[in-house]
């Protein structure tokens, strides 16, 4: 067995390792894609590629922010959009289940084991459906925030994805006032509230 190297020691090697993979790997990728040296044809193939050269999707508003060509900037941003709805849907639906588990629960939950079975069965399917319609209910309402144009979607871009986006990977999405990339203010390809194209 080697011997174990020390705190500091393992500290200055991740401080090398992060600043090679900020200074180095990220922008020589992000000369790739704006070359169409790398091109991924879809979110997934842009994932896979930034992992197969040492690039966590987390790090997609550094690379949006070296890239210069607009083909690379819309595909970050529209990973970063994807992967910010992703978990807020995520979070919706949660949220939803631990209601609908509560709602049960303060309801006197499902009847015991003592109870006859098919009342159990029929207890615990009314419970499935009824989770099930608000789960539905959840998806619709939130694609429509995202997707649609009414005031109440506006309202949802401007306060919860674009701040989260911002949050998670540290981009200012283009189209926003501030914007970050060769887009400046107000770029962008109209189909979303944001002008990005998703």
């Amino acid at each position: 067995m080697g011997e174990v190297p020390d705190a500091s020691q393992m500290d200055s090697l991740a401080g090398h390792a992060t600043e090679h993979l900020l200074g180095t790997s990220i922008p020589a990728f992000a000369r790739q894609l704006d070359s169409l040296a790398v091109l991924p044809g879809d979110s997934h193939g842009l994932t896979v590629s930034m992992h197969a050269t040492g690039v966590n999707a987390r790090y997609l508003g550094r690379l949006a922010s070296c890239c210069s060509a607009m083909h690379s900037i819309e595909a970050c941003e529209v990973e970063m959009v994807a992967r910010t709805c992703k978990h807020v849907l995520l979070r919706n639906l949660r949220q939803c289940v631990a209601d609908e588990a509560r709602r049960r629960r303060d309801e006197g939950g499902l009847p015991g084991r003592g109870s006859r079975e098919g009342l159990r069965l029929a207890a615990a399917r009314s419970h499935y459906e009824r989770l099930r319609a608000r789960c539905r209910a959840v998806c619709v309402d939130f694609f429509n925030l995202c997707l649609g144009e009414s005031d109440d979607s506006a309202l949802f871009w401007q306060e919860v994805v674009v701040p989260s986006v911002y949050s998670k990977f540290a981009y200012r999405l283009r189209g926003q006032g501030q914007g970050q990339g060769a887009g400046g203010a107000g770029a962008g390809v109209v189909g979303s509230p944001l002008g990005l194209g998703v």
